[in-house]
């Protein structure tokens, strides 16, 4: 099954992933990829709470659908880890969200309002 969907735009696919659902997730410009948790899930965007090294605070990251289909993220997700989903990043060097080969950072933002 697929993770985006393209009906009358494209979006996530709700039936591929969900919201409490684990994902590592790795932009194309950070160098190493996060853990993190699902914890809003939209059409077109999702939002991922995790823990930076600092473990006394928590954040999120925002992964939009668009950038998800220009290959600016490497992703894995899984809700019972009998499933694990794969997309693969196809900007820049192509990294994964297995690899933590440095390419630049940056860093992640807060939740926007609507997400």
């Amino acid at each position: 099954m697929e993770l985006l969907e393209i009906t009358e735009g494209l979006r996530f696919n709700p039936q591929e992933i969900h919201e409490r659902d684990l994902i590592r997730a790795r932009y194309h410009t950070w160098d190493k990829a996060r853990n993190g948790i699902v914890t809003a899930l939209r059409e077109h965007t999702m939002a991922v709470l995790f823990m930076p090294e600092i473990h006394r605070a928590t954040t999120y990251f925002i992964i939009e659908a668009s950038e998800v289909r220009d290959g600016k993220w490497s992703l894995a997700y899984t809700q019972d880890f009998t499933h694990i989903g794969r997309v693969d990043m196809t900007y820049g060097d192509g990294g994964s969200a297995d690899s933590d080969a440095p390419d630049g950072e940056q860093e992640p933002v807060g939740v926007a309002d609507g997400v």
